[in-house]
């Protein structure tokens, strides 16, 4: 997949999706069984730390500009 930024830490991955964050506070969340992004999420800072699914569908990234997504 082409996305913008740098990803910084290893993707998240649950049975479902994958999920990688950018240095540019965006997260990009991709099937795990078939090609297709499933969507984007984008915050107002960079994201240096893994992505976190919560059950198999729910997914917590927390941002330097201090909230939790």
């Amino acid at each position: 997949y082409q996305f913008s930024g740098r990803a910084l830490v290893r993707p998240s991955v649950s049975p479902y999706s994958v999920a990688w964050p950018t240095d540019l506070g965006r997260v990009f969340v991709a099937h795990a069984n078939h090609q297709g992004l499933r969507y984007r999420l984008d915050t107002n800072d960079a994201i240096t730390a893994p992505a976190v699914f919560y059950g198999d569908k729910r997914l917590l990234v927390a941002s330097l500009d201090g909230d939790l997504y």
